[in-house]
């Protein structure tokens, strides 16, 4: 609550001071427009308390008589906490200037490369966190192999097989060890196929047994024998250490600003949010509020 009553008091400055923006610029449609959400707010804060005063009036009561005394409570909650009804339409006045603020920020703002920088940053924490501490999480999310690999991962070609003998793996093995293409191998002994796939130690994607074979072939172009498990014989060839090329950043930059520009809204907030938390320097009186400093 005290943050967002302090960037509240933010909002209101610099819609005045910067955009010009006030209570006292508002036209009178905009006064009605805002007197009518006042209304329908505390029409609906009011209807919080229907099922408890239609109970306490009984089965005969008019419905004009429930919603008057749901109105009645409601203004001693208010009285309550030293508030009166007219608090709704400073509420719903403040909650307009800020979105007529915004929006004029918005339509001024154009997405920066600081913004796209922060947005990488994030990213990027978000995918190093999720390959330490939530492989599952990093598997399923495509887009963090283009911000963030582990060290030492490796990209693997992989051919899986259905019911297949020694004499078969053997085979597939031999032609994927000799630089067979995998589509080639795929479509002649109908098994399924991965090419050039990056592959955690710890990826929840893939069988242990297949990631305990793929980092314990020596040198890329290794092929490794038949590795069998309940999904079906896995050949694993090493095709190289995975890492992030210039492309991958560059696409991934451009995604990014792409999301920016479709959220702008939320992302001029944020920076409005930043540069006021360094611009304006502010203390709170936990006295006046009667909170516990701690």
């Amino acid at each position: 609550m005290i943050t967002y009553m302090t960037f509240e008091r933010m909002y209101l400055y610099t819609a005045e001071k910067e955009y010009g923006i006030s209570e006292s610029t508002l036209t009178d449609a905009q006064k009605n427009e805002i007197h009518a959400e006042a209304d329908e707010a505390r029409k609906n804060a009011a209807a919080a308390f229907y099922t408890s005063a239609a109970a306490m009036l009984g089965d005969d009561a008019q419905e004009k008589d429930i919603e008057k005394l749901c109105s009645e409570v409601l203004e001693a909650v208010l009285r309550k906490c030293g508030l009166n009804g007219d608090i709704y339409r400073k509420w719903e006045t403040i909650k307009y200037i800020e979105e007529l603020t915004l929006a004029k920020a918005v339509g001024d703002a154009v997405i920066t490369d600081a913004d796209v920088d922060m947005a990488y940053g994030q990213f990027l924490a978000a995918a190093q966190n999720a390959a330490l501490n939530d492989p599952a999480g990093y598997d399923s999310n495509s887009m963090y192999m283009s911000v963030y690999i582990p060290e030492g991962s490796r990209r693997a070609d992989i051919i899986l097989l259905k019911n297949a003998d020694d004499a078969v793996c053997g085979e597939v093995a031999d032609k994927l060890a000799g630089g067979g293409n995998t589509a080639d191998i795929a479509k002649e002994y109908g098994a399924q196929v991965q090419t050039g796939v990056t592959i955690l130690r710890e990826s929840s994607a893939y069988p242990e047994k297949l990631r305990e074979t793929l980092y314990a072939l020596k040198a890329v172009g290794d092929v490794s024998g038949a590795v069998r498990t309940d999904n079906g014989t896995y050949i694993v060839r090493y095709a190289g250490e995975a890492v992030i090329s210039d492309e991958d950043t560059q696409k991934l930059r451009a995604d990014l600003r792409e999301q920016l520009e479709s959220r702008k809204e939320d992302t001029v907030q944020s920076r409005m949010y930043s540069e006021w938390a360094e611009k304006y320097k502010y203390t709170i009186d936990y006295d006046l509020l009667k909170l516990d400093r701690s």
